[in-house]
């Protein structure tokens, strides 16, 4: 998400002081522990680029089996992807949120009292609808 030593550190320590602080809430019903980890994590960096009101790096939604390079990258801000996602079904939102943390089809699928099936169904819909949101922006700049 960065390419600055320094927001690199701060995340990385701000992360662990978190996992720590809360270790205590971590029970198995959230997940692995690994999951539950990098989500912490992740949401402490969203939350460093929040305050500091940068903006981040994503490469293109896409599919597991195609291919990415970095020709695809573009900057969408925290608050952008939120207004994606306000933007899908409900369900469909919430896997591919869910997924973009680090969750396994299987741990979606727990939360959200939804088959594996389902979940990867709406991650596949959730990733046309954005990539099909994103080419309309990208076009009209």
């Amino acid at each position: 998400m960065t390419q600055d030593e320094d927001d690199l550190v701060s995340i990385i320590n701000d992360g662990f002081l978190k996992l720590f602080k809360y270790m205590s809430k971590y029970s198995p019903e959230l997940g692995v522990f690994d999951a539950w980890m990098h989500t912490v994590i992740v949401n402490v960096a969203y939350d460093h680029f929040k305050k500091s009101n940068k903006k981040i790096k994503y490469s293109e939604i896409r599919d597991d089996h195609e291919v990415s390079d970095n020709s695809h990258l573009f900057v969408i801000s925290p608050e952008e992807i939120d207004h994606l996602l306000i933007k899908l079904p409900a369900t469909t939102g919430k896997v591919l949120a869910m997924s973009i943390n680090g969750y396994t089809h299987r741990e979606i699928s727990f939360h959200l009292k939804i088959s594996e099936i389902s979940s990867r169904w709406h991650l596949s819909s959730a990733r046309k609808r954005v990539r099909d949101i994103l080419y309309i922006k990208i076009k009209t700049v």
